[in-house]
């Protein structure tokens, strides 16, 4: 499990730098060999990954979470997801309930996904010009509740002797199709582990150069409820109202942090840097901390490390990361300084109101998933900027984009005039605080753009402060003309 995550953590690099390079000039041969390397590097990541699952099922370490989803919007994701490559094999691929569709279920949706994508890429994976189809099934009997998956294709089928080796581990069975495709041989067997851990049971049926089915039967409870946010907490926890201290420089992304939460019901105490957030959290004990990490006077790892090494009121509260943009070896980084899971900037409220809610009355060891940045494209991201205003009211939010107009005129000035004076640091530090505004203000071109500038500074690629400047205004004075059409007025 070590040598696992050792491998993965400089893969991650390689695989955020070939991300950064795409987004460069390439002559046609580059273009071809990055997109190689890419792909190389993400078959290997995904076996080593295949590897670390088996290492955490042997070791005992798998956790399952239980949370409110849309069980057909999830079946709809992975068909989605796999499109790709069933059209590179000349498949088409489906999905169909058998009855109706029991809608909000109570489960683990990330492994239930991974289970459903590896019978999907197998099936994919022998099949020629045909047909994947995913088949779901609620049933209720004795009381219990399940739900029946079956992954049907037209592809070479497995021979009868073969069926009962098919979820061992490194069993690679041997065919035409087999040569052609790599693989680790642990796809199945993963997906059995997770069947068994949620309480199902899984088995295949075949009949060779016909076809195949795969099937997964779980105990999946079902829900009235149509919000599943509001209802994403672990089983047997009652949602409540949290206590919650944010330690955060930047005072837009107080404002808004502070409408998020209270709007939900929870309490709030602010601290302007790690230092401050040290002295609150050594004298109250709340119930969650969202802790950025670039800050003056003390940093938020630097903040974390001396919660965890004191023995103040709140030194087993779950801490949260909250950063604009981090680096696969910045989030193993907050792991080790006692960071129990990192949040990304621009916060969105339904993935905060979810993360908050599975921390309640959590310690260190609860499960938080990662919430990635989808790098937006468009000038401004219409349903924040609604929800802002909604949240904080239209003054308020105009009062914010003031400020950070301010700030960014100010940035912009102080790169084009004085840039080739500041230290790098000092650079990282500017696009960090303004990343982080434009993302919480619904800013979306002009966040992503910063945080790529960022992430290309921690890599240690020089930055041309003139360019970054001249690249920052043209975006910036787009933006501000679709916000006055977006808010008249």
């Amino acid at each position: 499990a070590v040598m696992s995550h050792e491998m993965r953590t400089p893969l991650n690099g390689l695989l955020g730098t070939l991300s950064l390079l795409r987004d460069t000039e390439l002559t046609d041969a580059q273009q071809t060999y990055v997109d190689i390397m890419d792909t190389s590097g993400k078959l290997l990541l995904h076996h080593v990954n295949d590897v670390l699952d088996i290492s955490k099922f042997e070791a005992g370490k798998i956790e399952l979470a239980k949370t409110v989803f849309d069980l057909d919007e999830l079946l709809q994701e992975i068909v989605d997801n796999q499109q790709g490559v069933a059209a590179s094999h000349g498949n088409s691929l489906s999905h169909r309930w058998v009855g109706p569709a029991p809608g909000y279920v109570v489960g683990d949706p990330l492994r239930l996904r991974q289970v459903l994508l590896n019978l999907v890429g197998n099936a994919l994976k022998f099949t020629r010009n045909g047909e994947v189809t995913i088949e779901a099934e609620a049933e209720a009997s004795s009381g219990e509740q399940t739900v029946e998956f079956r992954v049907i294709d037209s592809g070479i089928g497995i021979a009868e002797s073969d069926l009962d080796m098919i979820f061992s581990d490194f069993k690679t069975l041997d065919s035409t199709y087999g040569r052609q495709s790599s693989g680790t041989g642990l796809g199945l067997g993963i997906a059995r582990r997770l069947t068994l851990a949620m309480g199902g049971e899984i088995g295949a049926e075949s009949v060779e150069r016909e076809g195949s089915v795969f099937w997964a039967r779980l105990p999946l409870e079902m829900r009235e409820r149509q919000d599943p946010v509001a209802d994403a907490i672990p089983a047997g926890r009652a949602a409540r109202a949290l206590n919650v201290l944010v330690v955060e420089d930047n005072r837009i992304n107080r404002v808004v942090l502070r409408a998020m939460l209270e709007r939900d019901g929870h309490s709030v105490t602010e601290a302007d840097d790690g230092e401050q957030g040290v002295a609150v959290a050594a004298t109250t004990r709340f119930d969650v901390i969202l802790m950025d990490i670039s800050m003056p006077v003390m940093d938020g790892v630097a903040a974390t490390r001396a919660i965890r090494d004191g023995s103040g009121a709140s030194r087993a509260a779950p801490i949260l990361a909250v950063t604009a943009h981090a680096l696969p070896e910045d989030v193993e980084e907050f792991r080790a300084a006692g960071m129990s899971g990192h949040l990304t900037k621009p916060i969105d409220r339904a993935a905060l109101a979810e993360i908050l809610q599975r921390h309640a009355g959590g310690g260190l060891d609860a499960p938080v998933p990662a919430v990635v940045d989808p790098a937006p494209v468009s000038l401004l991201d219409e349903e924040k900027i609604a929800e802002l205003r909604g949240s904080l009211g239209d003054a308020p939010y105009r009062s914010l984009l003031d400020r950070f107009g301010h700030e960014a005129d100010d940035a912009i000035l102080k790169l084009g005039t004085d840039g080739d004076g500041m230290a790098k640091d000092e650079i990282i530090s500017l696009l960090h605080r303004l990343a982080g505004s434009a993302g919480t203000l619904g800013i979306a071109r002009l966040h992503h753009e910063l945080s790529m500038l960022q992430t290309q500074a921690k890599l240690g690629n020089v930055l041309d402060p003139s360019e970054v400047a001249s690249r920052m205004g043209r975006i910036w004075s787009e933006t501000r003309d679709a916000l006055a059409e977006s808010m008249p007025g």
